[in-house]
């Protein structure tokens, strides 16, 4: 699975580049951002629209792993922050490896980088 963002003038970026490279997170152009989604193959499995400038994209990749270093499970988590009154609210969906979504708050387990505050 891989992120698409796309922008305001319907450009994007994906993830991975055409030559196989990898576009960073801190890459994704945040002022311009629209939708966000998680694709496989050609398939999106999940979009954020973001109907408002005041919000702002959240997006982890969580890989558990055994003593070993074998990855067990892969977890995304995609969403956004906004600040309504003082008050932060986040709406984070949860991607599962068996393809389970499950739309919650935070769960109060995200710390978010400086960049999503």
């Amino acid at each position: 699975m891989q992120w698409l963002a796309v922008y305001d003038d319907k450009s994007s970026l994906m993830q991975y580049k055409e030559d196989g490279t990898e576009n960073s997170y801190f890459d994704i152009d945040r002022s311009r951002l629209t939708h966000f989604a998680m694709v496989e193959g050609d398939k999106a499995v999940l979009v954020v629209e973001f109907e408002r400038p005041s919000q702002k994209l959240i997006y982890r990749k969580r890989t558990f792993m055994t003593g070993a270093g074998n990855v067990t499970a892969i977890i995304y988590l995609v969403g956004w922050q906004e600040n309504i009154n003082g008050t932060s609210i986040k709406c984070i969906n949860y991607i599962y490896p068996d393809g389970k979504i499950v739309l919650a708050g935070a769960k109060d387990d995200i710390e978010l980088l400086e960049l999503e505050k």
